[in-house]
């Protein structure tokens, strides 16, 4: 048997194909390291900016509290000639903006007020709409929807009622429990308290996104409270629906001309009685306020490619000018 040796080229050939393979292979190699440190550096950037972001709109927050103490504390109404109710306020920053505004939150639809149980006699409960419901009914009756035929005043009070109240039993036939959303095909149950979001009304039966979207701009979600209250300053002026819904039987053009009678600085009691008819009567258990210690403060906060959006719940303790934060979250809560 005889061996045959490779000749001079063949072993060159192979030589210089193994050369190539290793640099296609260091080429790779390189490549993806390349890649990966721009991809880090991005992520690196993308970290540093959100962070950054975030203490500008902690520092956008507190500086909320400042102006809430510095335009209320000595002031006996809150209305929108006040300082802290000016238009959306922008700051250049370096490398980007920050956006910041005010609300009360008594100028808008608590939805937490339909977490009152109204009626001690569960029996009466579940047979009247509390007072809470009946303004809500109004509201929804009121407000001119583009797309009309999806809304239902009463079923839509009376799902949101057992979302927010703490028993099982539905209210009236238009009730929605547990019973109702653990049927579905991905089941989950009642919130059984009040909410500090308005995106949890997504979740509540009966409240298609194209109203809920609509409704949004009326309402809000003080949390931990339920008072029975609207802040008559403080509803905007084209809004008028929400001044009416307080009431049995006030019309929009009313409600218009009432608000439009509001003077610079605010309603007193005094001021606004007057102006409403005396035939027009509040919904019973429902009452105005001419104040408010609820407030909340919206903040975007765009640097570089990165955007933070919180909406921060305030409460300002008018004896001791000081302002807590109850709720921070993204603006869509």
């Amino acid at each position: 048997m005889s061996l045959q040796r490779t000749s001079p080229e063949k072993q060159r050939g192979v030589a210089l194909i193994m050369v190539l393979v290793i640099l296609a292979l260091v080429t790779l190699i390189a490549t993806q390291l390349v890649n990966m440190r721009s991809l880090y550096g991005y992520r690196t950037q993308n970290i540093i900016a959100a962070e950054n972001a975030w203490g500008y709109a902690i520092g956008a927050e507190a500086l909320a509290k400042l102006a809430l103490v510095q335009a209320l504390k000595n002031e006996d109404l809150v209305h929108l000639g006040q300082p802290w109710a000016g238009n959306e306020v922008i700051f250049p920053i370096d490398g980007g903006r920050l956006k910041a505004s005010l609300r009360d939150g008594k100028g808008c639809f608590n939805i937490n007020m339909l977490a009152d149980v109204g009626a001690a006699d569960d029996s009466v409960r579940q047979q009247k709409p509390t007072s809470a419901e009946q303004a809500f009914i109004r509201l929804l009756t009121l407000i001119e929807w583009e797309q009309a035929d999806n809304v239902a005043p009463e079923a839509m009070a009376a799902s949101l009622k057992d979302w927010l109240d703490t028993d099982s039993v539905p209210t009236r036939f238009d009730g929605r429990e547990d019973d109702e959303y653990t049927g579905y095909a991905q089941p989950y149950r009642t919130a059984n308290q009040m909410v500090i979001g308005v995106s949890e009304l997504r979740s509540v039966s009966g409240f298609p996104a194209e109203i809920t979207d609509q409704l949004l701009n009326y309402i809000c979600a003080i949390p931990g409270n339920k008072e029975l209250t609207i802040n008559v300053n403080t509803i905007p002026a084209e809004q008028p629906e929400l001044l009416a819904s307080f009431y049995k039987n006030m019309t929009l053009a009313t409600a218009s001309e009432v608000l439009d009678g509001r003077p610079g600085d605010g309603f007193t009691a005094e001021d606004y009685n007057p102006l409403v008819p005396a035939d027009v009567t509040l919904i019973e258990g429902m009452t105005l306020s001419y104040d408010s210690q609820y407030f909340i403060a919206y903040i975007d906060v765009e640097l570089g490619n990165s955007l933070t959006r919180i909406k921060s719940h305030l409460f300002y303790q008018g004896g001791s000018s000081r302002v807590q934060m109850l709720a921070r979250m993204g603006h869509n809560d």
